[in-house]
């Protein structure tokens, strides 16, 4: 999850993501937040329930709600 596709070190992130994840034979799915909390969560939310296998996320603002322990972020922690 990316806070803006438009910023060069967002999008050299995703790049280098992906990189090391094709090598490894897998996926990365890449969303925008456009700065919008409650669309990041949204994506939170929606991949966890699919139980990905990983998801890194480049929060909007200073409220992290994953590093706070939001129900999304525990129940992808205990899948992974």
């Amino acid at each position: 999850m990316l806070d803006d596709v438009s910023n060069p070190f967002s999008w050299a992130m995703n790049r280098a993501l992906e990189d090391v994840a094709r090598q490894r034979e897998t996926l990365v799915f890449a969303g925008g937040s456009d700065g919008n909390a409650q669309r990041e969560a949204q994506f939170v939310r929606a991949l966890s329930a699919r139980q990905v296998n990983g998801l890194i996320v480049m929060p909007v603002g200073v409220d992290h709600g994953c590093a706070s322990g939001s129900s999304a972020c525990r129940m992808f922690s205990s899948t992974g």
